[in-house]
């Protein structure tokens, strides 16, 4: 254990051994001291240096100095000798102006404030400050060369600036733009002032580019009033000033500013006269000659129009290097109803296009039937002088045929009708039925999928529901077993494709029916084949709907009525027997019999025989009519709402050229009908079959020959005798070339015959004129896509048949044979045939000389092509005067936009698919032109319009399209304006010559109807 001494004494020894601490900061003192000395000698070395350094530079300055005078003078010496050689002619290697010179150096400076520029050649060394002086560019007037200007450039502070790759100094408070960046902030500053000047006034200050623009789109809105349209300018203005942050525009100078009502009216005028004055400009450029119209009274939604559309031959571009056929609505305007009347209306239209040099109209297409009947218009035009005299005429083909199929189903099966028991009444009555129900269920979208639902529930019950198969057994055997049979072959299909049909089949009804009546082209064929395809399904809808209605205690609804209707119309076997149609209280061994019979017909694939009243009569007579249309009616009716194949989409109805041997090709497939081989086509068979099971099978063989003697007589009335005229008759030049060469030959041997005799009056049937016997195929055009065959044709059977009441000798004085008799004769004398619109199958005449056809070549798009084959397009127009009219407006308004619809709103339609493809070649033309494409290429269009609105005005004057306008816009310049007065002129002269008759008709009969309750019952 340590004492406390012994600690104290180790205390001790641990402090002396610890350093003082004067010690300590001796040392550091000393420490201190000698960093400083070696600071001071360290800066003293330097000052040593820099005074070294100053001294260097000094000598180096005076030497520099001395170098410089040295320059000076040299540089003073070369100057005057520039000068004195530039005096002698040479050219001075000075340069004031600021342009760059190939060689040299540009100096940009900035002395005091002042801009100034020299340019030196290459190796110059020094530049005079006499240089640098001379080098100052001009200052401005107002900032002259004076104290306080100048003072106040030399104070001025500068910043340094990039442009690229290159400097500069700006000075401060300046900001550099670059040029784009400069313009687009002057545009934009002028747009905003533009847009506040334009909302600054009282009324609307749209220009007429702008207000052009808006006439052209607003024709889309074809169902769109004035009302809406202004209001819709209004907002979209509001919106588009909200979303660019323009808020010192109030709402009162937006609806000012906005164009009015009365300003659409008005442009949409002014667009009119405009869309005049650009069609004459393009039929002058054009070089057209030669001009067809195509007329057509309509009556939609209580209002009639007359439609009038002018057609010629132009160019599809401004190189001329395809030809196409154009159109022109004169107006819809309204007019009498008798030939003299409409004659008249259609010389009021062409007035302004009469004018034209040369213009000449030689081609006349109108529906055959009504007062205005192209054969009575064609003879009241001729008399007023408005077309040539030589003018020829064609009634309308689809008509023609349309008529034929509408008077031999109307002769034969009967027509429509409350109370008729007919198939075309029971297609009327399904389609009321399915319409009433879309309409309960609220409406097309909604109500179709509540049709769709109901359908799909019906479909499912009959499935598995034993009565009603039991039921459509007995009541339509052959209608059901096709609809088994259809489940088993989209059952047994392994593909996606089989399944989606089959969940189609079984869920969702046909859609876009409309209502069969013949005179809505295609409407009853259509609906026949949804009839017979859904039979038995449309019958338990029926069944289905009714139930429900009676259900509901509903029993005198129209729904029920329907139903009830129907089912009796589809049921209808022609007999009183009880035992032909379904009873509740059957035997339930016929169900199972009858399914055997279907298990028999899955296994065997082959048809079981059907009794006597199996199938309903107008089960049997839907389907002889679909047959008739699938064999011979849809093809023939579709090739005339074909395109021309060398003018392409858009030359629908303009296929003339091809009418007189497609009438042949008609004309023998009748034939081939008539004589009774149509019993073993495919087509028939289910019809055929169908007659196993009919009640009165004798009734249905007269049907048949009843059927086809109607639609021969009204084909050789109404089809045949237009194109086996003598006026039409040269048409097939433009056809067939085999046909065209020997129709050539023909006329030909006509000339020859007639020079070899000196009676002019003589018979040419006397001889007997001997055609090719040959067949031929009629190529793809002809082909017959619902039959699925090629069209072959014998040269000799086709000529004869078309020429057989033919008169050469009126054929040969035709003004389009007596004009191109040299080549028509040509190309009947050629040893090869010569396609007429193939240059390379010309060839050359005996003596080696190449044959030119082009003049006959341009005759078929100048004469023929440009007679229309029928008259659709106006029905076209027609249909728009009446969505037009929706908006209570005018014969004015409607005419007007028919006008600009013509020439703006259809050719954009053809350019914009045009436009599409160009883009996108691998793509297909879409059908039509929606969504933002159609907004950009609409834009584009009415820009290419104002460019040629703007050639068109520079070749007219102001008076003549001040005239255009009144005309189009003033009342009193229309047609029925005058049968208006001279009607009440009559009306008044009647009353003041004529005296009061009174007749029996109007003699009181001395009782009145009186009701059950008022006689006491």
């Amino acid at each position: 254990m340590m004492t406390a001494a012994t600690q104290k004494k180790k205390k001790r020894k641990k402090k002396a051994k610890a350093p003082k601490v004067e010690d300590v900061e001796e040392r550091k003192r000393r420490e201190a001291a000698e960093k400083e000395r070696l600071e001071r000698e360290k800066m003293e070395e330097l000052e040593e240096r820099k005074k070294k350094l100053l001294k260097d530079a000094e000598n180096q300055l005076m030497a520099q100095q001395k170098a410089n005078e040295a320059l000076v003078k040299l540089r003073e010496q070369y100057l005057a000798l520039d000068e004195e050689a530039s005096k002698l002619g040479a050219t001075s290697t000075r340069s004031s102006p600021m342009q760059i010179d190939e060689g040299g150096r540009r100096l940009f400076y900035i002395l005091d404030g002042r801009a100034g520029f020299i340019h030196y050649p290459d190796g110059v060394a020094c530049v005079l400050p006499s240089e640098i002086e001379n080098g100052l560019r001009e200052l401005p007037s107002k900032y002259g060369d004076d104290y306080d200007h100048n003072n106040t450039r030399r104070n001025k502070a500068y910043e340094l600036h990039n442009f690229g790759a290159c400097q500069f100094f700006v000075p401060k408070g300046a900001k550099w733009v670059a040029n784009n960046h400069q313009v687009r902030k002057e545009k934009s500053h002028d747009i905003q002032h533009n847009l506040g000047a334009l909302f600054s006034g009282e009324r609307s200050l749209f220009g007429e580019d702008a207000l052009r623009i808006a006439s052209a789109f607003n024709t889309q809105g074809y169902g769109a009033s004035d009302e809406s349209t202004e209001m819709m300018i209004v907002g979209w203005t509001k919106a588009l000033l909200q979303e660019l942050g323009v808020d010192n525009i109030d709402a009162s100078s937006i609806a000012k500013g906005c164009p009015s009502r009365r300003t659409l009216v008005r442009y949409e005028a002014s667009l009119a006269a405009d869309c005049m004055i650009t069609v004459l400009q393009e039929i002058m450029e054009d070089g057209a000659k030669h001009f067809a119209i195509i007329t057509d009274h309509g009556k939609r939604g209580g209002l009639e129009h007359f439609v009038k559309i002018l057609v010629w031959s132009g160019w599809a571009d401004e190189e001329k290097t395809k030809k196409v056929i154009k159109f022109h609505c004169l107006d819809v305007d309204t007019s009498a109803h008798d030939a003299a009347g409409c004659a008249e209306a259609v010389q009021k239209s062409l007035e302004e296009f009469s004018g034209l040099k040369d213009f000449k109209v030689t081609a006349v297409t109108g529906d055959a039937g009504g007062g205005a009947a192209v054969q009575n218009l064609l003879p009241a035009l001729v008399k007023m002088g408005v077309v040539d005299e030589d003018a020829v005429k064609i009634n309308c083909l689809m008509h023609a045929l349309n008529k034929c199929l509408e008077s031999a189903g109307q002769d034969t099966f009967g027509q429509q009708g409350v109370n008729s028991r007919t198939p075309f009444q029971l297609l009327y009555v399904f389609n009321q039925l399915w319409k009433a129900i879309k309409e309960e269920g609220g409406g097309k979208t909604k109500g179709k999928r509540y049709l769709d639902e109901i359908y799909a529930i019906v479909v499912d019950e009959l499935l598995t529901n034993e009565q009603w198969q039991k039921e459509a057994n007995i009541n339509f055997k052959q209608a059901f077993e096709k609809f088994e049979k259809v489940l088993d072959d989209l059952e047994d299909l392994e593909e996606d494709a089989g399944i989606d049909d089959l969940v189609h089949f079984i869920t969702e009804t046909p859609s876009n029916i409309q209502d069969p009546v013949f005179s809505r082209w295609k409407t009853v064929m259509s609906c026949t084949r949804v009839v017979l395809n859904y039979w038995s399904q449309i019958y338990f809808v029926a069944v289905a709907v009714k139930q429900n209605q009676i259900y509901k205690k509903k029993h005198t609804s129209y729904l029920c009525t329907l139903s009830s209707t129907l089912l009796s119309l589809m049921k209808e076997k022609g007999t009183a027997d009880k035992d032909a149609y379904y009873r509740p209280d059957n035997d339930e061994d016929l169900v199972i019999d009858d399914f055997n019979a279907d298990l028999y017909l899955v296994e065997d694939q082959a048809q079981p025989p059907l009794k006597r009243n199996d199938t309903p009569i107008f089960y049997a007579m839907l389907l002889f009519f679909r047959g008739f249309g699938d064999i011979y009616f849809d093809d023939m009716f579709h090739f005339t709402m074909k395109d021309d194949p060398f003018l392409g989409e858009g030359s629908f109805g303009q296929i003339s050229r091809f009418c007189v041997e497609r009438c042949y090709i008609m004309h023998n497939l009748l034939s081939d009908i008539e004589k009774g081989n149509w019993k073993e086509w495919t087509q028939f068979q289910e019809y055929t079959r169908a007659l196993e099971g009919v009640n009165n099978k004798d009734d249905f063989d007269k049907m048949t020959t009843i059927f086809f003697q109607r639609f021969r007589n009204v084909f050789d009335k109404h089809v045949a005798p237009c194109w086996r005229s003598d006026t039409i008759l040269h048409y097939i030049i433009g056809g067939n070339p085999t046909l065209a060469k020997e129709f050539a030959r023909w006329l030909v041997d006509y000339d020859v015959m007639m020079q070899d005799t000196d009676d002019e009056n003589r018979d040419e049937s006397d001889e007997s004129y001997q055609f090719t016997d040959k067949t031929i195929d009629m190529g793809p055009f002809h082909y017959r896509t619902r039959a699925k065959k090629h069209v072959h044709i014998n040269i000799k059977d086709c000529m004869q048949y078309l020429t057989a009441d033919a008169d050469r000798k009126v054929i040969t004085s035709t003004p389009f044979v007596k004009s191109h008799w040299d080549q028509i004769q040509k190309l009947g004398m050629c040893e090869h045939v010569v396609d007429l619109l193939d240059e390379d199958s010309w060839g050359e005449d005996t003596r080696g000389n190449p044959y030119d056809f082009s003049a006959l070549r341009d005759a078929i798009w100048n004469e023929i092509a440009i007679h229309s084959s029928h008259q659709q397009r106006c029905e076209n127009y027609v249909q728009l005067a009446a969505l037009v009219s929706k908006t209570r407006v005018g014969e004015v308004r409607r005419t007007l936009r028919a006008i600009i619809l013509s020439t703006i709103i259809r050719p954009f339609h053809m350019w914009a698919k045009q436009e599409i493809v160009r883009r996108n070649p691998e793509k297909k033309a879409p059908r039509r032109v929606e969504g933002q494409i159609r907004g950009e290429l609409l834009i584009k269009f009415v820009d290419q319009f104002r460019r040629k609105l703007n050639s068109a005005k520079r070749s007219i004057s102001n008076e003549r399209y001040d005239a255009i306008k009144k005309k189009l816009i003033d009342q009193n310049e229309k047609t029925s304006a005058r049968y208006t007065t001279e009607n009440m002129e009559k009306m008044k002269e009647s009353l003041e010559k004529s005296t009061r008759r009174v007749t029996k008709a109007e003699e009181a009969a001395g009782f009145y109807d009186k009701t059950v309750m008022m006689s006491g019952g």
